[in-house]
C-alpha cells in the first residue's frame, strides 16, 4: 500500500494552533503561508479543523483558493445545509467528530446525501490509566466508549 501524507491544519480564531493533550492552544502561523507551503511539497491530501464555534466561510473559500489538493474540513457542521455550503464552495470531504456520539441519523443521512466517499469520522482519543477512551467536542468530553 501507497504511504499517504496528510497535513492537518489546527485553527483557531483564524490562525494556526498547535496544542498538548486538546488544551493549551498556541498560536503557530497564518493559515495561507503554510498552505502555500505544503502545496509545494509532495503531499496527497490537506485537512483542516476548526476550533472555533463558528464556521467563517469567507475563510473556507479562500483555503480552496489555494490548494492544489483534495481538502477536507472539519469543526461546526451540525446540519445538511451546512455541509452542501462547505461542498459547494470546492470542499472534497467533511470530517465529522461530535455528531459521531450525538446525531448518527445526520451521519446516515449525510451519506446519503453526499456520498459515503464524502464523509470522514474524526476520532480523539486519551490515556486514561491503560486504556483508551473516544472523546468529542474538541476532546473535552468523554464518550466513555473505549
Amino acid at each position: 500500500m501507497k504511504k499517504r501524507i496528510i497535513p492537518i491544519f489546527t485553527y483557531k480564531n483564524n490562525v494556526l494552533v498547535k496544542s498538548v493533550n486538546f488544551s493549551n492552544y498556541r498560536n503557530v502561523n497564518s493559515i495561507l503561508p503554510a498552505i502555500k507551503l505544503f502545496n509545494k511539497r509532495n503531499i496527497d491530501e490537506m485537512i483542516f479543523l476548526n476550533l472555533d464555534e463558528n464556521i467563517d466561510f469567507n475563510l473556507l473559500e479562500s483555503f480552496v483558493n489555494e490548494t492544489d489538493y483534495p481538502i477536507s474540513y472539519g469543526g461546526g457542521v451540525n446540519d445538511i445545509e451546512t455541509m452542501r455550503k462547505i461542498f459547494n464552495i470546492g470542499f472534497d470531504k467533511i470530517c465529522l467528530n461530535s455528531l459521531l456520539y450525538n446525531n448518527s441519523e445526520l451521519i446516515r443521512h449525510s451519506c446519503e446525501t453526499f456520498g459515503k466517499q464524502s464523509i470522514v469520522a474524526s476520532i480523539d482519543t486519551k490515556k486514561i490509566d491503560n486504556d483508551y477512551y473516544c472523546f468529542y467536542n474538541n476532546a473535552k468530553i468523554n464518550s466513555k466508549i473505549l
